[in-house]
């Protein structure tokens, strides 16, 4: 239920709408906190608890514990109810002609989601990103999910998209929940992080693998039934090989080039060229290095800086000083002083030595004195 409303009044999920649609039943809700109104759903789910399920069966898959509770449920029609006279399967074969056929068309519980191809030609569904061809990028589209996998569905996804009118772009296996994945993270840091100390990321690895190879591969698995080094030896004739180009690792990162012409990463900043001040560029962070890239263009790389804060990394050839030219030509006074007299001529060449840049203020100086005392 999306929301429960006034009353037995609900607000339905479109899901549980097409269910009851399909198989052409009216739903019944109880009041909020009032199991005692559908005690005889309650019961019936405990009595298949206490009699086909106690004690707990083991089977290999689910298609089995399926197969396994037909077989019981069929085997409960040769009894009679208290206070019958016949079995249940002569009182079921007494209602079935009341009953409403099943629909012809099997029951497809595919889920819709509206999502728009990202600018890498990628949809993301349940934190995973799926891909899509690249000229879908920018464009909204429709995601079925479905728990089916494999290729036998695909018959069945070409006939929905055939009846909804659809182009049916790629199909993909949905990942597994994200928390699988976060349940594995959560062992590895309580059984290989804990008490552990680094001395860089390459330590890390060497350190994991040993781990790996030497206790986590070799400890025996209740879920599985074996070890993880067994169950790989196993599955290893059917995994898939790595392919041949081993993508790059990096976090991708937005930001804009400050007035100064740097980006800031983890209290560190890195250059960037002039032109980029003001502009958003893309910062990928490797594990090693540091890339800036404008659009498409790779503009500048630095070598990450780890361990340390406030470091100014600069790349030869950004942020030129801003120096003027030392001009060439000679200023006014210069020239009125030269020629007259060798020793004045002398004087003038040693006092723009001294002097920064020119030395216009002190030859002109000179000119005054000269003809405030001429000779």
């Amino acid at each position: 239920m999306e929301k429960v409303l006034k009353g037995k009044d609900r607000r339905e999920q479109r899901e549980f709408s097409k269910l009851h649609a399909h198989f052409c039943f009216s739903p019944r809700f109880c009041n909020p906190n009032s199991g005692h109104e559908k005690g005889g759903v309650e019961g019936t789910v405990g009595f298949s608890r206490r009699n086909f399920l106690v004690p707990v069966p083991r089977v290999d898959s689910l298609e089995a514990l399926n197969e396994q509770l037909l077989r019981d449920c069929l085997a409960y029609g040769s009894r009679c109810l208290h206070g019958q006279e016949r079995t249940v399967k002569e009182l079921f074969e007494e209602e079935r002609g009341s009953l409403l056929a099943a629909p012809s068309t099997e029951f497809s519980n595919w889920q819709t989601v509206d999502a728009k191809v990202s600018a890498y030609s990628t949809v993301r569904v349940d934190s995973n990103r799926y891909s899509v061809p690249n000229r879908h990028a920018g464009t909204k589209v429709q995601v079925l999910l479905s728990e089916n996998t494999g290729l036998e569905t695909l018959p069945l996804i070409r006939e929905l998209h055939g009846r909804c009118r659809g182009n049916l772009v790629l199909v993909h296996e949905l990942l597994a929940d994200r928390g699988t994945v976060e349940r594995l993270f959560a062992y590895v840091e309580r059984n290989f992080l804990a008490g552990r100390n680094f001395l860089d990321p390459q330590d890390l690895n060497a350190q994991a693998l040993i781990w790996c190879r030497d206790v986590s591969n070799k400890k025996h698995k209740r879920s599985l039934g074996m070890s993880p080094e067994q169950a790989y030896i196993l599955e290893k004739p059917y995994l898939r090989p790595l392919p041949p180009y081993i993508p790059p690792v990096y976090v991708n990162l937005s930001r804009i080039v400050d007035t100064e012409g740097y980006v800031s990463l983890e209290t560190n900043r890195y250059s960037a060229q002039d032109i980029l001040i003001g502009k958003t560029v893309e910062v990928q962070k490797h594990l090693e290095l540091v890339r800036v890239y404008a659009g498409q263009r790779l503009v500048a790389e630095h070598v990450r800086v780890v361990g340390k804060r406030d470091v100014r990394v600069t790349a030869p050839g950004h942020h030129a000083p801003l120096l003027r030219a030392k001009r060439a030509k000679p200023c006014a006074e210069e020239g009125v002083l030269t020629g007259e007299s060798e020793i004045l001529d002398h004087y003038g060449g040693v006092l723009k030595q001294k002097s920064t840049g020119r030395g216009v203020l002190k030859l002109r100086r000179l000119l005054e004195l000269k003809r405030t005392y001429p000779a």
